[in-house]
């Protein structure tokens, strides 16, 4: 403070107009009453499910964030682990998972610890009495020590070519599995095959059916349950015939049978419920606000469904409720304070709240295949960093969107910037424009983009701009 002080006098006594640009923040000179961070209601972001595993005593799900769990429908739930799967099965208390690694959690442990049991990635597992079986990217897998060994099956299943420079490699590619009293059925892109449990060989079991790719394979005591696109079929003689059950609207995602009850999840229109055994089918979507249903569960005499955006629901008193309590998915990469409101960004949405403790509203601008990089706030305009995404945009750059509404409109600037690189822009407001910067290049804009001026560094002192910040200056 007192050096601050010495060159105001020096700026007076020289009789010249002086600019200070303060670099650090006098503290002393603020008093700032700070108490703990408590979490706010939100913003949540998009919560996809990738699969609900109920157990005897709790119910487990998994994110693209990590796996939750919770003891009590009404209860909060709480996350494990940052680890994702869509592969499990469970034996007894054990219950097997698969990702990165084959891991091991003990469902009778309260802390629901993590082993980890084999490095193999697995997409699909399930299991017989005595052995794990499990498919990875490269074919099918039997494990006769609960998952610390494994030998490979895959003569009889087609394969995909898939090309290393001009070297092919043959993948046995399985999209779904699943077991009856004597086989094993895998779903391929050429229909579904089935193998003993010994190993003798695989054999299409296609009778029946269209030759295309299985996308679900379910067994009840020995009922067989398949999809293929948006047709779910049935065989009761373990694949020797199959018989159309039912037609959907769109992709079959998921189906779960309870006694004489099917549920379908579709990808575009929820979900469908046969009370007869698929004799006749009903809709049931009231209260679902995310119609791409992920899985489909039963837990403690309630059905409850995951879906790709909004997490989980259960249906009670015939409409769905969500049940997303303290599933919490989302990833804040950037925040700004707009006329006494809080906006917030993460890579799927934008969002805007005058009360965080209230509740937020979803301000992101209508374009599905991009990605939002960060916002920023310059005096009454919101300006919003977007990763190009896919279809890309031409040329591959990312670009700049601003709002002067509050996010209810979103407009392109005049021009964008003058060049692109391969990340989005980062943005420093000055004044009445602001900077538009990556890697070693600064422009910057007071008119929407109508011009811009080139305030890069030279290269000669610099090659790459890590920080940009302006704060207010002292003019004498």
């Amino acid at each position: 403070m007192q050096i601050l002080k010495a060159n105001l006098r020096w700026c007076k006594a020289s009789k010249k107009k002086c600019n200070f640009i303060a670099l650090l923040l006098v503290i002393a000179c603020v008093n700032i009453g700070l108490s703990q961070w408590t979490q706010t209601n939100g913003p949540y972001g998009k919560t996809n499910v990738l699969a609900i595993i109920p157990t005897d005593a709790q119910v487990f799900t998994s994110t693209k964030c990590g796996y939750f769990s919770k003891k009590e429908i009404d209860s909060a739930w709480s996350l494990d682990s940052s680890f994702s799967f869509t592969a499990y099965t469970q034996i007894g208390d054990s219950l097997f998972i698969g990702g990165s690694d084959l891991n091991l959690i003990d469902v009778s442990d309260p802390n629901h610890t993590l082993t980890m049991i084999n490095p193999i990635s697995f997409t699909m597992l399930t299991h017989s009495d005595s052995c794990l079986y499990g498919a990875t990217p490269s074919g099918f897998f039997k494990s006769r020590d609960m998952g610390s060994t494994w030998e490979s099956k895959n003569e009889g299943l087609p394969f995909d070519t898939f090309w290393s420079g001009y070297n092919p490699i043959l993948l046995y590619k399985l999209f779904c599995l699943d077991v009856t009293t004597n086989y094993i059925f895998g779903g391929t892109k050429k229909g579904i095959f089935r193998n003993t449990g010994n190993l003798a060989g695989w054999s299409a079991v296609n009778t029946g059916l269209p030759i295309d790719t299985i996308t679900l394979i379910k067994s009840y005591t020995d009922t067989l349950f398949i999809a293929i696109g948006n047709e779910l079929y049935t065989s009761s003689d373990f694949g020797e015939s199959w018989s159309l059950r039912f037609t959907a609207p769109s992709y079959i995602s998921s189906f779960l049978k309870v006694n004489s009850q099917y549920y379908v999840g579709t990808i575009k229109n929820g979900i469908y419920y046969s009370p007869d055994r698929g004799e006749s089918w009903e809709i049931l979507d009231i209260g679902l606000n995310d119609l791409h249903i992920t899985v489909l569960a039963f837990y403690d005499s309630i059905l409850f469904c995951g879906t790709n955006s909004k997490g989980v629901f259960r249906y009670q008193n015939n409409h769905w409720e969500d049940n997303n309590n303290g599933l919490i998915c989302s990833s804040v990469n950037s925040m700004t304070s707009l006329d006494n409101h809080i906006v917030a960004s993460t890579s799927e949405e934008v969002f805007l709240s005058a009360d965080p403790d209230n509740g937020w509203n979803v301000i992101s601008p209508d374009s599905p295949h991009n990605s939002w990089a960060s916002v920023k706030a310059c005096d009454n305009t919101l300006f919003l960093s977007v990763r190009y995404g896919w279809p890309l945009i031409s040329p591959q750059s990312p670009y700049i969107l601003y709002s002067s509404d509050f996010g209810n409109t979103w407009n392109s600037l005049i021009h964008p910037p003058p060049f692109s690189r391969d990340d989005p822009y980062r943005i420093t407001c000055f004044q009445n424009g602001f900077f538009a910067r990556e890697d070693e290049l600064i422009y910057f804009t007071d008119n929407l983009g109508m011009t811009w001026k080139n305030t890069s560094i030279s290269a000669e002192y610099c090659n790459n701009i890590n920080g940009l910040e302006y704060l207010t200056a002292f003019h004498m």
